[in-house]
């Protein structure tokens, strides 16, 4: 497979990305009919109005980001949010609502909607606290993608965008007949490979949880071919991306606080 080495740096590096957007997502009780109340003016009275900045770690940043950039909160009524994903042609944006187990649309009215539920597990049952989709991805096609925490497994919406259902074809069910932990994030290099890592993080009980099948955590790359391959050496792989010329995976390892580099040469 690919050469996977790692940076032991102990200062944490962090590069700002730009997802077409800034959106800030805060904490309170949702609305009805599955509509969150927009934030209409950023200088609206609500529960919660956190002091928002931007911190640079490291000056290349500011290419993506402008340093007067500013910050404003478009929506709140969330538990945690993740995986966001800009749908150009709708122009809108999708996120998940992990605990909710909801993936919702940011119109550019600043509506919110909810646009999936329920979005990673099909169980009533479940224990833990992250059950919805995480990660949320466009393929080659067109078609969203989704990490699913509580199915354990990543699926593709078995419908077109612009007329959504809870309809859901596996893409990756299984490493090796054994059910993943809980994919979490991923990306589509340009000849449509999808890379995603698959740390315990949505396990009721993480690396303890007893049906936990998988006896690590890995970064996979699931080929066009359909072949799946592994690298099983990190333990907690988070996020992931590639290098705008396509030739430098990176993922950040969430370890005791700790975030580590992982670097992967695509040779």
């Amino acid at each position: 497979m690919n050469r996977f080495t790692t940076n032991k740096n102990d200062n944490m590096k962090v590069v700002l990305a730009a997802f077409g957007i800034l959106l800030v997502l805060a904490s309170c009780n949702e609305g009805n009919k599955g509509i969150i109340k927009p934030m209409k003016n950023h200088k609206e009275k609500s529960d919660f109005q956190p002091a928002l900045s931007i911190e640079y770690f490291d000056e290349s940043a500011k290419k993506i980001i402008s340093p007067n950039t500013s910050v404003k909160k478009l929506a709140h009524g969330f538990s945690w949010t993740e995986g966001p994903v800009w749908i150009e042609q709708g122009n809108y944006l999708l996120f998940s609502d992990i605990p909710n187990n909801k993936v919702y649309k940011l119109n550019a009215q600043n509506d919110t909607i909810l646009y999936l539920n329920p979005s990673g597990c099909s169980a009533s049952n479940f224990t833990g606290k992250e059950s919805g989709s995480n990660g949320l991805l466009l393929n080659n096609f067109g078609e969203l993608v989704l990490l699913q925490h509580g199915d354990r497994m990543i699926s593709k919406m078995d419908a077109p965008l612009n007329n959504p259902s809870e309809n859901y074809i596996p893409l990756v069910p299984h490493y090796e007949n054994r059910k993943l932990n809980s994919p979490n994030d991923g990306v589509f290099d340009s000849l449509g490979n999808l890379y995603f890592t698959d740390p315990p993080y949505g396990l009721p009980n993480g690396l303890e949880d007893r049906k936990k099948e998988l006896p690590f955590q890995g970064v996979y790359c699931l080929l066009v071919s359909g072949e799946l391959l592994l690298d099983k050496d990190l333990k907690y792989p988070n996020g992931i991306g590639i290098s705008p010329d396509g030739r430098t995976l990176s993922s950040n390892i969430l370890y005791k606080k700790l975030i580590t580099d992982l670097i992967v040469i695509l040779l």
